[in-house]
């Protein structure tokens, strides 16, 4: 998968999550969110499916994370 192809899936994914749940609330809320996203991918690629969909919701949840939680 080229690297374009990849951005705009994750921003797909940022832009979803975001519409449907907002900002994160505080940085230890959105860390809970991505260390749940963490999880769910270890558990992808234990079973040796979904890993790809996982990592894009991982890298969007730190994407969103940068934007919400992170001073500018």
């Amino acid at each position: 998968m080229k690297s374009d192809q990849i951005i705009e899936l994750v921003l797909a994914e940022l832009y979803r999550a975001t519409k449907l749940y907002g900002p994160f609330p505080s940085k230890m809320h959105g860390l809970a969110v991505i260390q749940e996203e963490v999880d769910e991918l270890w558990d992808a690629v234990r079973r040796k499916e979904g890993a790809q969909g996982e990592c894009m919701q991982v890298a969007a949840m730190a994407v969103r994370f940068l934007m919400d939680c992170c001073d500018a």
